[in-house]
C-alpha cells in the first residue's frame, strides 16, 4: 500500500501523459500519481525510469488512483 500521497496525478500515458508526468518528476519534484488504463504501462513508466522511480506511483484502478492524491489545500 502507498502511504506518500502524490501532489498531481497524471491519467492516460501515452507519449504525451507520460512525458508530462516524467517532467513533473524531473523537473518540479514532485510525487506524480499515475493510471492508465492499461495498468502495465503505468508500472513500466516507473519501472523504466528508476532515477524517478520513488516520485512515481502507479495505481492499478481509478478509486486506487484518486485515493493516492493529496487534497489540494483550502485557501480561505
Amino acid at each position: 500500500m502507498q502511504t506518500t500521497k502524490a501532489d498531481l496525478g497524471v491519467l492516460g500515458l501515452g507519449v504525451m501523459g507520460a512525458m508530462l508526468a516524467l517532467n513533473f518528476a524531473d523537473n518540479g519534484k514532485f510525487n506524480v500519481g499515475l493510471f492508465n488504463r492499461t495498468v502495465e504501462k503505468a508500472t513500466r513508466l516507473k519501472t523504466d525510469n528508476p532515477d524517478l522511480a520513488e516520485r512515481l506511483h502507479p495505481s492499478e484502478t481509478l478509486e486506487d488512483f484518486v485515493a493516492s492524491l493529496a487534497t489540494p489545500a483550502s485557501s480561505s
